[in-house]
């Protein structure tokens, strides 16, 4: 197999895309994830917002446990290439941005200036106080509380 890690991270999104089409083929999930796979949900969100349900906050544990070097590198190389600004007024499903206060990785104004450019009424967010990047390692119940919270209120489940 020539498979090679995805350095871009639209390429890397529609991989994800595809594999939840060949999952889900009759349904519209709710995606998320958080670092990386924030910015792979708001790709995700601008190129198939008819697709899914609803984009939040939250990734799997083991991407930072098990993967190699090569992979990392490659990640970065799609965190510091990815940029949809110019695609965020066509979203059409809500957009849960639920950032941690001590995270380094993402500013503040980041966060606020994306959930400004998404259309009125779609975008809710909040600050996890004195945590850190990786939201989901720290504290994976106040993280699903409020992924849960946002969903409730939007009806979704």
């Amino acid at each position: 197999m020539n498979w090679k890690p995805f350095k871009k991270m639209y390429d890397y999104s529609e991989w994800v895309w595809n594999f939840i089409a060949a999952v889900c083929p009759e349904q519209k999930p709710v995606i998320g994830g958080s670092g990386i796979g924030g910015d792979m949900t708001l790709q995700i969100a601008c190129n198939h917002a008819g697709g899914i349900r609803a984009g939040k906050v939250i990734e799997s544990q083991w991407q930072h446990r098990a993967t190699y070097q090569e992979i990392c590198v490659a990640d970065m190389d799609a965190w510091n290439d990815h940029d949809v600004r110019d695609k965020l007024q066509q979203l059409t499903c809500p957009i849960f941005m639920f950032r941690a206060e001590a995270d380094y990785h993402v500013p503040d104004q980041d966060v606020l200036d994306t959930m400004a450019a998404i259309p009125a009424g779609l975008a809710a967010g909040g600050i996890a106080k004195g945590m850190g990047h990786l939201i989901m390692m720290e504290d994976p119940q106040s993280l699903a509380a409020a992924c849960l919270g946002f969903l409730r209120r939007r009806k979704i489940i």
